[in-house]
């Protein structure tokens, strides 16, 4: 994106010069809002559509049927023939209706086109936002050619600022077309003189001796703008200094950015060799894998009953983490005894523990915990893992260390606190409920006490606290 800051709303008139049933499509739009079946009101914005296909409330509510279709895990699937009248919408509402029923880049920019045909701007300016908005979320974005489209379609409905931001994309997807850097420029140069009167001379005066406004009259301010002339540069000169160079700018980038560049990290690591940059490489592969992984977690939370689904998602985790811990293994067998090297060591402890690897997770942690830097996140990992290994004192020791290195953190440091005491109270309120001990009850109580105290949302403290008031209560 070229900017972090959201586009506003673009409000344009449209071409259309076809026929309007403007009574039919409100009365049609109003009594779909009040049919609780998602289908039969569908159906019956798409003939409000239909009749008006002016009608933006209509056509806004057919696009915002999408998602609580896919929360339901449906397909949109609307009969729209029985209602066209051989207008010029019809190839317009059509591929709307197959845009919904699988809303991808393509079938956007194909209903966005027809909209366009048919004079009606600003669902065509709607439709081309939400492919932007899918490139952002890290959608496999459109070839070339059809980039080049959507470009066109936007500036011509008037949309330059999406323009200028689908073209800011796509010098960063196709950093070898000249002809993307080219049209950015000139879109840049149109909006200028929008918003600028030349011919007047005080402002002509002002805009040439303002640095600031000088400023605003160049390409945006861009965090990927560096990084597409680095990549661009070793693309034509391959020399190590400007392949380190991109990487160093690269590891600063978003995941969507650094996945984009995994060819020409490749070809770094092919021509070079360096065990970092295989690293890197790695890194940026298992961030891909881990986004995917949370959209499964998402899945399994709008799912709970789909023993299936939670199956696959818990195999699915576990090889994402197994990948995870052969990665850190090798790089922390590979790096010296230095601050980077410990942090990789508890990164391995806490994906160890993740994956029920307890007996080596302690071995890491102790690795830390020896060090001195991290040891309150070490005696955490070794706890837990102490905990699920069923060896009671060894954790009791853990978390009587704990609450030590507790009292001797600086203020600042809330969230760690508040996470350390928070397993040592479900590890006293599992061993109250066992032995029935009201002393460890008391002290459990008093542990989710403080954090309540520090925060009352934290986690499911209150929950957890609730679950020793009856024990507390028959002592």
């Amino acid at each position: 994106m070229s900017s972090n800051a959201p586009i506003a709303p673009v409000v344009v008139s449209s071409q259309y010069r076809g026929p309007r049933d403007v009574g039919r499509a409100e009365s049609l739009y109003r009594s779909a809002l009040t049919k609780p079946d998602l289908d039969y009101s569908s159906q019956l914005l798409f003939s409000a559509l239909n009749a008006n296909p002016e009608h933006a409330a209509a056509f806004q509510a057919i696009i915002d049927n999408i998602p609580k279709y896919a929360a339901a895990r449906r397909k949109m699937l609307i009969p729209v023939a029985d209602s066209l009248r051989n207008g010029p919408t019809d190839p317009f509402i059509k591929a709307l209706a197959h845009y919904c029923a699988s809303p991808s880049a393509e079938l956007a920019l194909m209903a966005a086109t027809e909209a366009h045909t048919a004079g009606l701007f600003q669902p065509t300016i709607t439709l081309g936002q939400r492919i932007l908005d899918q490139f952002a979320t890290g959608e496999k974005p459109l070839k070339s050619s059809a980039t080049a489209r959507l470009i066109d379609l936007l500036e011509s409905a008037g949309a330059l600022d999406q323009a200028i931001e689908a073209t800011t994309i796509a010098t960063r997807l196709f950093p070898d077309d000249q002809a993307f850097r080219e049209r950015e420029k000139n879109l840049l140069a149109s909006r200028y003189l929008q918003q600028t009167h030349l011919e007047a001379e005080d402002s002509f005066r002002k805009n040439l001796h303002g640095a600031a406004q000088q400023e605003t009259l160049h390409r945006p301010l861009d965090q990927n703008t560096r990084l597409d002339a680095l990549e661009q540069r070793y693309r034509q000169t391959h020399h190590l200094e400007d392949f380190r160079e991109l990487v160093r700018a690269l590891r600063e980038a978003s995941p969507l950015r650094r996945e984009s560049a995994l060819p020409t990290l490749e070809d770094g690591h092919e021509r070079f060799g360096d065990r970092e940059t295989l690293w890197f490489i790695r890194e940026v592969r298992l961030e891909s894998r881990l986004a995917e992984l949370r959209l499964h977690q998402k899945a399994v939370d709008e799912n709970p009953g789909d023993t299936e689904l939670m199956r696959e998602h818990e195999a699915f985790r576990q090889q994402v983490i197994a990948e995870q811990i052969d990665h850190l293994y090798e790089v922390v067998s590979s790096l010296p005894n230095t601050p980077e090297r410990q942090r990789r060591e508890l990164e391995l402890a806490a994906r160890l523990f993740d994956a029920g690897r307890y007996e080596e997770a302690i071995k890491q942690a102790q690795a830390v915990k020896r060090r001195g830097e991290n040891r309150l996140d070490a005696w955490v990992i070794m706890a837990r893992s102490f905990v699920q290994m069923v060896l009671i004192p060894e954790a009791t020791e853990c978390f009587q260390n704990i609450l030590t290195e507790l009292a001797n953190l600086p203020q600042g440091n809330v969230e760690r606190v508040l996470d350390a005491k928070y397993s040592y109270a479900q590890f006293l309120v599992q061993q109250a409920e066992k032995s029935n001990d009201a002393a460890i009850a008391r002290q459990a109580r008093k542990l989710c006490s403080d954090i309540m105290l520090e925060d009352i949302n934290y986690s499911d403290i209150r929950k957890l606290a609730a679950r020793l008031e009856p024990l507390l209560r028959t002592q």
